[in-house]
């Protein structure tokens, strides 16, 4: 909230998990952008599910009901689940990957089916899937954490090193949403994602640009 507040804007606080809160939120607004959600794997299932999906619910319902001109869902590459097996790319309306891996998947799914029932409802709605995203402000969790196990030198090994991942750097994804916001029709969906490339490749570059060694040990 810190940093918001430094952009001399209106900052009213709620709790997506509950339905009452959010009303003073969607009054009289152009925009709503949807960000929250519960992204540690390590919390309960329940917490997870209570922000991703129940909150996508609320959040929604209430937009709907405020008669809120646009709304942008930003989901995640989770709620497809994964890539088809035989390489084929994804796209925006590539089926998920069922069954889906793991909650937070499952709930992320969730919250976008959410507002999808609500675009069917009449909510003008577009969704946006982020790929992994990197770069400051640096968070605990998350693939920043990956890259900086990498530029410490404190990676034991390289895991899955043919494997290949998209990761966006987060001003590109704010430039990507921004896009959006800007000339995108309703209805539209985006996946934001950069080029894909190996983990070992990807460990590479970073080692490099970090003057520090690869990891020995391949996995």
């Amino acid at each position: 909230r810190t940093g918001l507040e430094a952009l001399d804007i209106e900052c009213v606080e709620g709790d997506i998990t509950d339905r009452d809160s959010l009303d003073r939120a969607m009054a009289e607004i152009d925009w709503l952008v949807h960000a929250a959600a519960e992204l540690d794997f390590g919390v309960a299932r329940e917490k997870m599910e209570s922000a991703n999906a129940l909150g996508s619910e609320n959040v929604a319902a209430a937009a709907l009901a405020a008669g809120v001109p646009r709304v942008l869902h930003i989901s995640s590459i989770a709620a497809f689940g994964g890539t088809a097996t035989d390489g084929t790319p994804s796209s925006e309306e590539s089926p998920p990957l069922l069954p889906l891996p793991n909650t937070y998947c499952v709930t992320t799914r969730a919250g976008e089916e959410a507002f999808r029932r609500a675009a069917d409802a009449g909510l003008a709605l577009n969704i946006v899937y982020p790929s992994l995203v990197y770069g400051p402000p640096s968070k605990k969790g998350g693939i920043n954490s990956f890259i900086r196990l990498m530029l410490t030198g404190r990676l034991p090994a390289l895991v899955g090193a043919d494997r290949i991942s998209t990761w966006i750097y987060l001003d590109d994804l704010v430039e990507g949403i921004t896009r959006l916001m800007e000339s995108a029709p309703p209805g539209e969906d985006y996946l934001l994602a950069g080029e894909g490339a190996s983990t070992a490749e990807v460990v590479e570059q970073v080692c490099a640009l970090g003057d520090v060694r690869q990891p020995r040990l391949t996995i």
